[in-house]
């Protein structure tokens, strides 16, 4: 007696390669118009005043404890 199993596997949601391909393409490109696009000029702001609050939050947090 042979057991015959089958499993399916369909990764592309019944599409073909080119049509998952094309909607992958066209989703990338929504998702990049979701975002801001931001210059060096300022990421370096941002992650300059990021580090600020840190260092005085760590600052005050040492001071109370010594």
């Amino acid at each position: 007696m042979q057991c015959q199993t089958v499993a399916s596997f369909d990764l592309l949601g019944g599409l073909s390669l080119d049509e998952w391909l094309k909607e992958m393409d066209r989703m990338e490109e929504e998702e990049k118009k979701r975002h801001a696009e931001i210059n060096e000029r300022d990421i370096e702001y941002l992650e300059k005043s990021r580090n600020e609050v840190a260092a005085v939050k760590q600052t005050m947090w040492s001071v109370c404890c010594f």
